[in-house]
Order: C-alpha cells, then structure tokens, then sequence
C-alpha cells in the first residue's frame, strides 16, 4: 500500500540514487520461492534488468516511464483485447491514465450509461502486453497491478447509490436463494 497522492517509484533493488526522491520506493520481491527453475531464471533476469518504473501524478493525469533494459507494458484491464502493446517510454515520462476521463466516465456510470471506468492500472514487466499469442495475464511473469483506491471508493459510492454496469432493462435484484424461498 502507498499513500501517496504524488506516485510511487517500483525497483528490484534500492538504488541510492534514489533516495533523494520524493516519491516512495516499492521493492519487488526476489525470486528464491519460486519453485520451477525456469521460471525464475527467466523471472529473475527480468528484475535485474528493470531498473525501475515511476508513476506519477501531474495536475489530472497519472504519468508513467521506466528506465533499465526491461520492456515494461501496460493496461487498464488485465484481460484487455486491444490489437496493439502499449510499451512504456524509457526515461521520458508520458501520460498513461487521464483523472479527467474518469470523471467523465464515472458520470456516465452513475447515469447507467456506461460500464465503470478502470481505477487500475496493471504493468507487465519484461513481456508485451496484450499478448501477441493471446496468452492470458496468468501466464506472464511479473504482472504490477496499481489500484486507485480513491477512484475505488468513488466507484463503490457509486454502486451503493444504485449505478450498474448491467445494461438491461429488467431487475435482477432478487437472488437465487430469494426466489428458492418464495415457491
């Protein structure tokens, strides 16, 4: 958990460059638990070459870069079809999440016009994002995901006061167990 409004910085290895940062670092975890070989060799090649990401809050947009030899991609939904990868820059911050687009997509939420807006972010490190293969997040190595638990809450107010991604015009406020009881 960060609680920090202005970002956080993600790295393998504190780098002491670093610590005149503002922003909280986030070590990852090493990859001594990990029971296939091949899979951390493969996992721990990426963290050695990461680097590190940043992410950032400038005005209303969330800004994102990395630096190291490691690809790093990302997403706003962990099961995302788009036909293209979204690779994060190298050392050039670029915005990667718009505050603003999820004020306007909440409102349409609210209004039972749309589904919720993302209030994640989900980073691949080390292997491209949407797979080329179709391969499902499960099967990538090191997958971040960045829950915007303000936005969060914001959604669930939203739920609680009656908003629905279900685009239907029939109720389906009765449970299974509701109707079992009436017969």
């Amino acid at each position: 958990m960060v609680e920090n409004e202005a970002g956080f910085c993600l790295v393998f290895r504190k780098d002491p460059s670093l610590m005149a940062s503002p922003l909280p670092v986030v070590e990852l975890p090493g990859t001594e638990t990990i029971l296939d070989q091949t899979q951390a060799q493969s996992t721990q090649e990426i963290l050695n070459n990461l680097g590190g990401l940043v992410v950032r809050r400038e005005g209303g947009m969330l800004l994102g870069y990395r630096w190291g030899d490691s690809r790093v991609y990302w997403g706003l939904d962990k099961h995302e079809q788009r036909p293209t990868t979204r690779p994060l820059s190298k050392n050039n911050p670029e915005p990667i999440y718009s505050l603003k687009d999820f004020v306007s997509g909440m409102m349409e939420f609210i209004q039972n016009r749309g589904q919720s807006p993302s209030y994640s972010l989900y980073f691949f490190l080390g292997q491209q994002w949407p797979d080329p293969k179709n391969k499902p997040w499960e099967k990538k190595l090191i997958m971040v995901e960045v829950v915007l638990t303000a936005l969060e809450k914001l959604k669930m107010m939203a739920v609680a006061n009656g908003a629905s991604s279900l685009q239907s015009s029939m109720e389906l406020q009765i449970s299974l167990e509701q109707m079992m009881e009436m017969w």
